[in-house]
């Protein structure tokens, strides 16, 4: 999921919010993690300030906090210590939006071809924020949409599912087949880049994929080996590199060979894990004032000594700010080279961590002073 928050130098002065609706002003140094599809949160630790004292002794998980950009965030962990004879916080919060998406629930199970309307329609009526699809997206067949799940985990899959990127304005989620920019933003070896390094893992490189699906109620504990559904993939690779076969896919609630095929291409095609890390090094005081990348941006990394041009996307964006909001530190992850691929959501839900599933893109992260607008 990919929130795509806009940040600025200096920006509103941050505050709290008790569970009884009483704002109080915070001063603190803040760190705001923005994940291309995927988690965002707010990190910082309260000290006992004049202004923090007002607080300091009563703030609670589930308390709420206002950023420099304005958007609310919900704490959700909350550690106390002692620091000589005074109390120190450290705090972590989610926006909003996530914590309440998490916090409802989808009861009536749905087994039926849906569009992306109707789907993500079902996701967010009633849920307090409501949505755009800005670009059209194939329908899919579900089997057990809901029966209990949160609208997060939903919203999730359906992303994946849909093979859709998101980002939010206010209440509103914007659904896109592809978020950020086309840029010309160009990173290159000793001009504004260093420590650029390319890796190629095939420990887990397959050419063959097969797959079973269409057997049982979806419940749980049926004979794969009772199939209806069996189709099988092979890389045109593998008439250079031979057959390596994949672990199957088992899944009795894919029904249809398209749903089947696209799993078992993922599988294979993406099974060669490529992935670049580098040191940016911004450039705007030495006078190349230019706009700075965002979640989702492509931009161009270039190292003529490993024969490295190539297209990346910007995937995660750390932002350090004083309490006043200016801008102290700034680190962003590049994707791997798969240039303009989606990114699967890796929302934090109750399901596990899909980090093997993002793609073949692996996150290394590289360093940037200053703030993007």
């Amino acid at each position: 999921m990919s929130f795509l928050f806009i940040f600025h130098l200096g920006g509103e002065r941050m505050y709290v919010i008790d569970l009884e609706g009483n704002e109080y002003p915070l001063q603190s140094t803040t760190t705001n993690n923005y994940e291309l599809n995927g988690n965002q949160s707010m990190s910082f630790r309260i000290l006992p300030s004049k202004v923090n004292k007002q607080f300091i002794h009563d703030i609670t998980e589930m308390w709420q906090v206002v950023d420099h950009d304005d958007i609310t965030h919900k704490i959700i962990y909350l550690k106390k210590q002692g620091q000589g004879s005074t109390l120190s916080l450290e705090v972590k919060a989610i926006p909003k939006i996530f914590d309440d998406l998490d916090s409802q629930r989808i009861y009536e199970r749905y087994d039926r071809h849906m569009t992306a309307n109707y789907c993500f329609n079902l996701i967010f009526d009633g849920s307090g924020y409501n949505f755009v699809l800005n670009d059209t997206f194939e329908g899919q067949q579900w089997e057990g949409f809901g029966e209990g799940d949160t609208r997060l985990t939903l919203f999730k899959n359906a992303l994946n599912r849909y093979k859709a990127e998101f980002k939010v304005v206010g209440n509103t989620v914007y659904i896109e087949n592809l978020i950020g920019r086309d840029t010309q933003f160009m990173y290159r070896y000793r001009l504004n880049a260093s420590n650029i390094v390319q890796e190629n893992d095939a420990s887990a490189y397959y050419t063959y994929a097969k797959g079973y699906g269409d057997y049982g109620d979806g419940e749980g504990g049926e004979d794969w080996q009772n199939a209806k559904l069996i189709r099988e993939y092979t890389s045109p690779i593998a008439e250079i590199i031979g057959i390596r076969e994949a672990p199957p896919i088992k899944n009795g609630n894919i029904t249809t060979v398209e749903t089947m095929d696209q799993q078992l291409k993922i599988l294979v095609d993406e099974s060669l894990k490529i992935s670049v890390s580098a040191d940016i090094h911004d450039l705007r005081k030495q006078g190349y004032a230019l706009a700075q990348p965002e979640v989702g941006d492509r931009v161009f990394l270039i190292d003529e000594r490993i024969g490295l041009d190539t297209e990346v996307r910007v995937i995660d964006i750390e932002l350090v700010r004083d309490w006043k909001g200016n801008v102290i530190d700034l680190k962003l992850t590049l994707g791997s080279p798969n240039l303009v691929k989606r990114h699967q959501s890796n929302l934090q839900t109750a399901v596990s961590n899909i980090t093997n599933l993002l793609e073949g893109k692996i996150k290394l992260p590289f360093s940037v002073l200053d703030n993007a607008v």
